[in-house]
């Protein structure tokens, strides 16, 4: 929910992108198609173009065919979770002393 309101009610740009990606015709346009196997999926592919650009592009469009609406997201978004980023935060601890005192060792290995 934070995501989603930071996303409405932030800078022009990122309404912009919450416009693509909340709500709005892409949006219910993609899923209503069901191209993907889930309604996740394209949530998660970032823009390779500004939401400016991929909304302009979809207005072009006008009437579609499935084969178009595909080639329209592969040509404006990128992979699913591409934008993703292996980070370690700096005060990680594999085993922290928290976990010491936990007696249920398959709940400890889950937390560790």
């Amino acid at each position: 929910f934070c995501v989603l309101f930071v996303c409405c009610f932030g800078k022009l740009q990122e309404q912009l992108t919450c416009e693509i990606f909340c709500h709005g015709v892409i949006l219910d346009t993609v899923e209503r198609a069901r191209i993907f196997n889930d309604s996740k999926t394209f949530v998660d592919m970032p823009l390779l173009v500004s939401p400016e650009v991929a909304m302009h592009r979809f207005k072009e469009l006008g009437n579609f065919t499935i084969d178009e609406l595909r080639s329209f997201i592969s040509k404006n978004f990128k992979e699913e979770g591409s934008d993703m980023v292996d980070w370690t935060p700096p005060d990680w601890e594999p085993q922290p002393v928290q976990l010491l005192g936990v007696a249920n060792q398959t709940i400890a290995d889950f937390a560790s």
